[in-house]
Formats: C-alpha cells, sequence, structure tokens
C-alpha cells in the first residue's frame, strides 16, 4: 500500500520588539474585498501581521518600541514613523489550483471600515483556524495552521508525487542560514526560525519518522 508523506515546518518569529498574541490567537481571516487582491487571508502574528498569498507568504513586522512612542504620546501620531520590516517567502514554481478554509468558521467575526470608500468596508468578515492550500505541487497540499499562536505549515506528499519540486525563495530577509537543523531568516526587527522540519508516514495509525532537513542553495530553500 503507498501511502502519503506528512512533513510539518513550526515558524517561530523572535521578537527583538515587544509583540503580544493575539487576543483569538492566530486566526486567519478572510480577503472578502477589504484588501488588494494578492492578500487571500491575514492573520496577527507577535509583533506584526501575516499575509498568506497564492504562491506564498509575507510577513509585515513593526517595531513596537515606536509603536509605544505614539501610545505614551512621545511621539506625535502626525509625525510618526514606525520602523517595519517585511520578508515573501514563495514556493518557487507553485502551481496552486485553489486557497480556501481548511476549518469551520470561528464564533466571531470582523468589520472593516477602511478610508473614505464605502465598496472598501466589509462587515462580517469570517476567520478560521487553518487554509489548505490544493496542490501547491503536483501531488503536494500544504494546510497552514497555529500552535501556540505562531503559523505551522503542513505539506501532506501524495504517493508518486515529487518533493524535490518543493523550493522556497526569500526576498526582503538581511540573513538567510541553517543552525542545527533551523532555518534562520534575519530582519532587522525579528528573526524567524522555521524549527527543523518534521516528515513522517503513518502506518496502521501509527507515526513512522522519515529523515528530512532543510538544504538551502543559492538563496533558494529545499
Amino acid at each position: 500500500m503507498r501511502r502519503s508523506i506528512w512533513l510539518t515546518i513550526f515558524l517561530l518569529p523572535l521578537l527583538t520588539a515587544s509583540g503580544q498574541l493575539p487576543v483569538n490567537g492566530l486566526v486567519y481571516t478572510a480577503n472578502a474585498g477589504q484588501w488588494s487582491e494578492n492578500i487571500l487571508f491575514e492573520g496577527e502574528v507577535p509583533g506584526g501581521k501575516l499575509f498568506l498569498e497564492r504562491t506564498g507568504f509575507t510577513w509585515h513586522f513593526r517595531d513596537n518600541s515606536d509603536v509605544a512612542k505614539v501610545k505614551d504620546g512621545a511621539m506625535l501620531l502626525q509625525h510618526a514613523r514606525i520602523k517595519g520590516h517585511a520578508v515573501k517567502a514563495t514556493f518557487v514554481g507553485a502551481t496552486t489550483s485553489r486557497v480556501r478554509p481548511y476549518s469551520n468558521k470561528e464564533s466571531f467575526y470582523t468589520n472593516y471600515f477602511i478610508g473614505n470608500n464605502p465598496e472598501r468596508w466589509k462587515g462580517k468578515v469570517p476567520s478560521y483556524t487553518s487554509v489548505i492550500y490544493e496542490d501547491l505541487y503536483p501531488g503536494i497540499d500544504m494546510i497552514v495552521k497555529s500552535t501556540a499562536g505562531n503559523m505551522k505549515y503542513d505539506l501532506v506528499v501524495q504517493p508518486g508525487a515529487d518533493v524535490s519540486n518543493i523550493r522556497i525563495a526569500y526576498k526582503g530577509e538581511d540573513g538567510l542560514s541553517i543552525d542545527n537543523g533551523q532555518l534562520e531568516i534575519e530582519t532587522s526587527i525579528v528573526r524567524l526560525v522555521e524549527q527543523t522540519p518534521y516528515a513522517y508516514q503513518l502506518i496502521d495509525g501509527i507515526e513512522q519518522p522519515i529523515a528530512c532537513a532543510f538544504k538551502l542553495k543559492n538563496g533558494i530553500v529545499g
């Protein structure tokens, strides 16, 4: 019997500026027209935001020490300059056919009244705890979830699919390296850590681990 392989990756932002977990934990809010079309879902992560896009993710972190100055009155809002840093991860050659919620709606919703254009105002926008990218690559789905307020994603590899297709290109980072099996992505505000990947097959209901590791070559992670 041929079985699927599950590859789990957990991302942990190590903050150099203070950050708090969102009240509802990390959930993914659908784009109902309140944001630009390239954003499919948005989540709040410690110190910033995470945008799920068609073939990857973008993190945007803010320096919360600058935010605190505005809140404390030490910096006038009209003169505020809050430092930010964005990092984009793109799955090279991805062939995603559909990105959709993978869980039921959360019990709450969010209203957006952005700017002066009522067409951008959206009410009762739902959020979800997981999102699936169907056929991110042929025979490979990706399920984006969360653990302890941080992002986690599973790559589900069907029998016969080619795992060597999975390659990630990063843009906007200050540094990219592998340390003790973990992928470290440096920015001017936080260090993103993708913990050592864990791969397994389910055989008779029991997880059977499979050797797996990050490789970094010419700025591409595979």
